[in-house]
């Protein structure tokens, strides 16, 4: 007896390379525009927190989380603290007691952005969703820091009491691609520069100079300019 053998012909395998091929294609191209909407949201986010700031300074005639008499306002209804008046927002220590956190709490308490947020700072840092805004990113949220005579919006990865320590949450293109859309696209000028590493000093692994690094790897943060002149 001659039993006959069936197999896929060569046009048939053909169609199932190129059927595999439009998938693998459109899961990198969604997966590429899932990103590309998760930055154009931290913009959107980074610039509502910029309206915040200035409606709150506006009304308070002072800076969230620095305001001298916060506790006269919002005392009754919950738990916080008031900062040391210096015109910036600080990162830590005896005399202001993180009032980058509690900066959070103060825009939160005053109706100018949503969110419930605890004032105070834990022992490891600063917790996105916590005392902090969450961003579209995994473990990635917001931090104000005033550099005389600049303050900023950092949008990083985790920190410490200290700053946002190892906070690269985007690589050296993401950052440049934002930077460019909406700056100068130069990493040390402008209203947007990229960073690494612990502040006030960070690291030039995400970039060379005023250039970003053009690599996938994750390398960066980004700080924003909310003013020019707060002392």
């Amino acid at each position: 007896m001659i039993t006959s053998k069936k197999a896929f012909t060569l046009v048939e395998l053909s169609i199932v390379i190129v059927i595999i091929g439009l998938i693998i294609a459109g899961v990198t191209a969604g997966r590429a525009l899932v990103r590309d909407a998760k930055l154009r949201s931290v913009v959107s986010q980074v610039n509502q927190y910029k309206v915040a700031l200035d409606a709150f300074r506006l009304q308070y005639n002072a800076l969230p989380g620095d305001m001298t008499n916060a506790t006269s306002y919002w005392n009754t209804t919950v738990t916080t603290t008031n900062g040391n008046g210096k015109n910036g927002i600080e990162w830590g220590g005896a005399s202001d007691t993180n009032e980058s956190t509690r900066a959070w709490q103060h825009l939160s308490l005053a109706g100018l952005i949503i969110g419930s947020y605890a004032g105070t700072a834990l022992n490891v840092g600063s917790v996105p969703g916590y005392n902090v805004p969450q961003s579209p990113f995994v473990n990635g949220g917001y931090w104000f820091w005033t550099n005389s005579p600049r303050q900023y919006v950092i949008w990083g990865g985790t920190s410490t009491p200290a700053g946002p320590s190892q906070a690269a949450i985007i690589s050296g293109k993401d950052a440049s691609n934002i930077d460019r859309k909406i700056d100068d696209g130069l990493r040390t000028t402008g209203n947007i520069t990229g960073g690494t590493g612990q502040l006030p000093a960070p690291s030039l692994s995400c970039g060379i100079g005023s250039s970003y690094r053009m690599t996938d790897d994750i390398t960066c943060y980004l700080f924003f300019i909310t003013s020019r002149s707060v002392r």
